[in-house]
């Protein structure tokens, strides 16, 4: 079991101990989920009638 988890497990400790590459990796996933959602949700709000409070 132990052969079979360590690739496994030394990346995890490797993620570990730079928590700001994982902050980044999040960070830009983010933006690239925003950019898809954004313009689908607009198309959603005007198809079902909800307006821009701002």
């Amino acid at each position: 079991i132990n052969d079979h988890l360590s690739p496994a497990r030394a990346r995890y400790n490797e993620l570990l101990e730079h928590p700001e590459a994982i902050e980044a990796t999040l960070c830009e996933g983010a933006v690239r989920a925003r950019s898809y959602a954004s313009p689908l949700m607009r198309a959603i709000r005007e198809a079902v009638g909800i307006q821009s409070m701002s």
